[in-house]
């Protein structure tokens, strides 16, 4: 996969304020776990996601800061229903644009770095 680099106060700060899924995305390519994702409820329909993230082999979820459990992962975000992402496809056109482009570059290069966390089974 790759050298594993060092995640920066501002890769963290980008993969959990609005850029977690092309993070979510390229471990999925990578690795074809599943995308999972909170969704927000506007006008009482899910309408957007949280946070998006990949379950892993173990049942476990992974992000930017490593490996959680369910619990971890619901607890950390404040929400209750994990979904799993059925049509990856769709759910990442709606994110192509220009503008994420560097964030899917610098998700891509992080992959090893994140995988080395569910590998050692640790978080950030």
């Amino acid at each position: 996969m790759g050298m594993a680099l060092a995640i920066s106060p501002h890769d963290h700060f980008v993969f959990t304020c609005g850029a977690c899924h092309q993070l979510a995305f390229a471990i999925h390519e990578a690795t074809g776990w599943p995308v999972c994702a909170f969704w927000g409820v506007y006008k009482g329909k899910y309408d957007y996601d949280v946070h998006a993230f990949v379950r892993t082999p173990r049942g476990t979820f992974l992000d930017i800061d490593g490996e959680h459990t369910r619990y971890g992962m619901c607890k950390k975000w404040h929400s209750r229903h994990i979904h799993t992402v059925r049509d990856v496809t769709t759910f990442m056109a709606e994110w192509d644009s220009d503008c994420w482009c560097s964030a899917y570059d610098r998700a891509r290069e992080l992959v090893p770095t994140v995988l080395a966390f569910y590998e050692e089974g640790t978080q950030r």
